[in-house]
């Protein structure tokens, strides 16, 4: 049974795009988990603090990037 109503597919270009927003959220998120790990290494609290903020900002930059 064929769709007559079916959405058409994005162009080449746009796919294009939110493939270079998903990688670079993809990026993003990584950052901040290696940031994390670090932080649960660190014997400073303060930097652990510090390491664990920056996570919080690649994440939401991450959020947005998604969001496009």
């Amino acid at each position: 049974m064929t769709d007559n109503h079916a959405e058409p597919r994005p162009s080449l270009a746009a796919r294009r795009e939110r493939l270079d927003r998903l990688r670079r959220a993809a990026a993003q998120v990584g950052t901040a988990d290696v940031l994390e790990r670090q932080a649960g290494q660190s014997r400073s609290t303060a930097l652990a603090g510090l390491l664990r903020e920056r996570a919080a900002l690649h994440r939401r930059v991450a959020e947005r990037v998604r969001a496009g």
